[in-house]
């Protein structure tokens, strides 16, 4: 009996052709030309650089080329190690594999068994991960030695994350939900903490040297008998990236990647776990994530609520205090979820100065990047909270229908978001000025413009939402990232002009009163309340001819 039937092949093969055929017809309509440019341009803007530095002639490397090199086969084992403990943590027992509902309609009831349902949904990622490693494999040429063993080793690293992630939901389903919980979060914890441990350990390596950084630290932990031992997994593959031939240094390597490859769908085989009865569920809980994504664009939504807090009404104003109300209430059942994205996007930025810091002080290292933080909060934040017009979508008829002026509604959603925004940002500002030695006299007089900076923003992007309503739409991811970035771009130039307007009226009130920053952050504050009266005026105007039976958000 063949593991993967002819019928299964085709229904892959008829997937695939659906979702080239989606973005064909997409390009009909003016829009979908734009996004097609906006992607052509995209991605050559994105591929040459990378396509030159992997397959341009390079001179002999530099000593520092060399060291990071070296740093990188030591630390890469460890960076594939984070995103299996990744993978573990957010995998749960309740669901190994999520079916669409039309799969759990038609494909359950055919005569395929459980195996070769399986192989199923494991061959369905085999184009995906190809093009991903594909992709990512340009970039990596830079610190790999070769573009064919960078591609092969993500290629093998990625079905590795991907096998191991199926097989850990498969053994949670045996072990049950609530002790598979346990067990992985211990599991987490202990390699953390070994990792960790080994790190305090290998301090006096480094210290010896002149470079004290943790990063040499890390290395230093990376070389040391317990270091291989926990990157043991993930070697293999770390090293086919590495490699300098797939077919000479590398070829053992690869063949050991296969090897750990191969047992993990065997254990994914051997596992009888009732992951086909689950399947009803899963693809119910994945119906309901698209239908969330489809809201509220992928960030928000489906956390817990923060427990013990409740919000009580806001005053009437003319409509405008139940409208914001409301848009707080979701921001509060969205749980922590948004709060948890901010920490890891700054987690992010602020690592690698941490990391490489020498010598110097925590301040020293983290004080260019403090003003970039703050503006990645109010150009980025917004994205994540969606507390207007984008997560309405579905209900706008409803809003257009309520006894409220268009001036209130459209008001409403977007002073929630600019005033969260704010409020994260002005603890973190005043501590930042203080940590960091900012030195920036006057700070809380700014507040009042960086208010008007953040509704100004949310403003432009909820007009560009109202001119061009876009929502996503599974399987055509390509596209839908490719139409949000040209509302983007367009929000940003507006967005720079508006910046710039403002800034070059608080210069010019700097210098024509005497180097006074009082009168610069008014100036600054009157043209910005100006600008974002006009772009909400615009959002008004806007939201009253917006016809919801006509004006339907496109699938991007």
């Amino acid at each position: 009996m063949s593991l993967l039937p002819a019928p299964l092949l085709l229904l892959i093969a008829l997937r695939f052709r659906a979702v080239v055929r989606m973005f064909l017809r997409s390009m009909r309509t003016l829009k979908g030309v734009a996004v097609a440019i906006l992607v052509s341009l995209g991605i050559v803007v994105m591929v040459t650089p990378a396509l030159i530095a992997a397959f341009v002639p390079k001179p002999v490397p530099s000593p520092e080329i060399l060291a990071m090199q070296a740093r990188t086969i030591a630390l890469l084992p460890f960076g594939l190690l984070g995103f299996v403990l990744l993978a573990l943590v957010r995998t749960s027992g309740d669901g190994a594999l999520a079916f669409l509902q039309a799969e759990v309609d038609f494909l359950f009831p055919a005569p395929f068994t459980r195996r070769q349902l399986l192989f199923y949904k494991l061959a369905q990622r085999v184009l995906p991960l190809f093009i991903v490693s594909l992709f990512f494999s340009l970039w990596a040429r830079n610190l790999a030695q070769s573009w064919s063993s960078a591609w092969v080793g993500l290629l093998l690293s990625l079905w590795f994350i991907h096998l191991a992630s199926l097989a850990l939901a498969l053994g949670g389903q045996m072990l049950g939900t609530r002790r598979f919980a346990r067990w992985r979060w211990a599991l987490a914890i202990l390699t953390v903490g070994l990792v960790v441990v080994g790190v305090m350990l290998a301090r006096g390596g480094a210290e010896a040297s002149s470079d004290r950084s943790l990063l040499s630290m890390a290395e230093a932990f990376a070389n040391s008998s317990l270091g291989r031992i926990v990157a043991a997994p993930t070697t293999p593959f770390a090293r086919v990236i590495t490699s300098t031939s797939v077919l000479g240094d590398g070829l053992v390597w690869v063949l050991l990647a296969l090897l750990v490859n191969a047992s993990l769908v065997l254990v994914a085989v051997r596992l009888d776990a009732n992951w086909l009865e689950a399947g009803a569920e899963s693809s119910r809980k994945l119906a309901d994530r698209v239908e969330e994504m489809r809201k509220t664009g992928g960030f928000g939504g489906g956390g817990k609520a923060l427990v013990g807090l409740r919000l009580p009404m806001f005053p009437r104003l003319g409509g405008i205090g139940p409208l914001a109300w409301r848009q707080c209430v979701t921001g509060v059942r969205q749980g922590a979820r948004g709060l948890v994205l901010i920490l890891v996007m700054v987690a992010v930025m602020v690592a690698p100065p941490l990391l490489t810091s020498t010598g110097q002080s925590w301040s020293v290292a983290l004080r260019p990047l403090g003003g970039i933080v703050l503006a990645y909060m109010s150009l980025f934040l917004p994205q994540i909270l969606r507390l207007d017009f984008r997560a309405d979508v579905d209900r706008m008829d409803l809003l257009k229908g309520l006894p409220v002026a268009p001036a209130a509604v459209t008001l409403a959603q977007v002073l929630v978001p600019a005033t969260l925004i704010t409020a994260l940002q002005i603890p973190l500002g005043l501590t930042l000025n203080v940590t960091l030695s900012w030195g920036i006299p006057h700070l809380p007089i700014w507040i009042p413009a960086l208010f008007l900076g953040n509704l100004l923003n949310g403003a432009l992007e909820n007009l560009a939402f109202l001119i061009w309503p876009v929502r996503p739409s599974r399987g055509a991811g390509v596209q839908l990232a490719m139409s949000q970035m040209l509302g983007q771009i367009a929000k940003m130039i507006a967005l720079m002009i508006g910046l710039g307007l403002a800034a070059g009226a608080a210069a010019a009130t700097y210098f024509a009163a005497g180097s006074s920053v009082v009168a610069a952050a008014g100036s600054a504050t009157v043209v910005l309340l100006v600008e974002a009266a006009t772009v909400v005026a615009l959002m008004t105007r806007r939201f009253a001819r917006f016809d919801p039976a006509m004006e339907q958000a496109s699938e991007g």
